[in-house]
């Protein structure tokens, strides 16, 4: 400790203070063996002071761990609120509401498909924000409660009630890690830990896209290639689609994959297939929409198609 010391005086580096509680580590659960402890702390130089003079440290309150999360900002931290387009969270499916507010919103809905999916995702979109704001509700409320538990004198009951409110804290924070995971995964699996990291997963995303890499020898890619096709098989693949067809695909997708222009990736088909699966398949087996006229779908433009011919050769 007297080394530590020591490397701190040395490197010229001091205490900046804090806010919150005053400990940052606790241990045990019952009253008569309760330690709290100010382990960790936050330090600078007086150059850093300078250079970010607004800087603050706050003591979080802690849920999974025995030491108490340390946040230090060095700006406000406010930006510009952007409007984005729909797209169905995957985090949803695990709200109790979703399922009855889907069938509400599409019992609700009338005029041809494509406008009733228009009008789902409109009414998701609202939802989604009224829960999220619920969930935030949530989060600092038990956070402050926690504060709160923790300002006052350990009794048996406060302990109890302390146990209690984190188990609470970690299910809603779980919720919240699944909603950004989803969102903000790298190419490398890894994730993205705010918003600037998020919107350059995006940028780089569309970045690579745009970018061709090259078209090899097609020819002799396609001289290696045998005629494999018999006349029976041709027929089978021209036959027309069916509702057993079209249920399979639903399923064979997975889960994240495949969002189209409107925002609904296969999940969405899957979990709720019972209430959109009817009207859904009557929609793709309509012989107005066939493949050969995709482009002239309402919402769907002939680049969408362009788009994917694009990514096959340039992969």
């Amino acid at each position: 400790m007297e080394d530590f010391r020591r490397t701190l005086e040395e490197c010229l580096l001091e205490d900046i203070g804090f806010s919150g509680p005053w400990f940052t580590w606790e241990r045990r659960r019952t009253l008569d063996r309760n330690i709290r402890e100010r382990l960790d702390r936050g330090v600078a130089t007086d150059c850093w002071s300078q250079i970010f003079p607004n800087y603050s440290l706050r003591h979080l309150p802690h849920s999974f761990s025995d030491h108490c999360p340390l946040l230090i900002e060095t700006e406000d931290g406010r930006r510009m609120s952007n409007a984005t387009r729909f797209h169905f969270e995957s985090w949803w499916v695990l709200e109790d509401s979703c399922e009855k507010e889907i069938k509400k919103l599409w019992e609700d809905s009338s005029g041809p498909f494509l406008n009733r999916m228009k009008s789902l995702a409109e009414g998701l979109k609202a939802w989604a924000s009224g829960m999220k704001l619920s969930h935030k509700g949530t989060i600092q409320h038990l956070n402050r409660r926690i504060e709160k538990l923790n300002d006052e004198e350990r009794t048996e009951e406060s302990l109890v009630e302390l146990m209690e409110v984190k188990l609470h804290l970690n299910m809603e924070m779980d919720k919240k890690k699944r909603y950004w995971e989803q969102r903000a995964k790298r190419a490398d699996g890894s994730i993205a830990t705010n918003e600037n990291e998020t919107e350059e997963i995006a940028r780089v995303y569309f970045s690579t896209l745009f970018e061709s890499k090259g078209i090899g020898d097609m020819e002799h890619i396609l001289s290696g290639i045998n005629v494999c096709i018999s006349d029976s098989m041709n027929q089978l693949m021209q036959n027309s689609f069916t509702e057993e067809d079209i249920i399979e695909a639903v399923n064979g997708i997975r889960p994240t994959k495949a969002s189209g222009y409107d925002g609904f990736p296969a999940i969405f088909y899957q979990k709720f297939w019972h209430i959109v699966g009817k009207d859904t398949t009557e929609f793709c087996l309509n012989p107005m929409y066939n493949a050969s006229q995709s482009a002239f779908v309402p919402g769907r433009f002939i680049t969408d198609n362009v788009l994917l011919a694009y990514e096959v050769l340039h992969e």
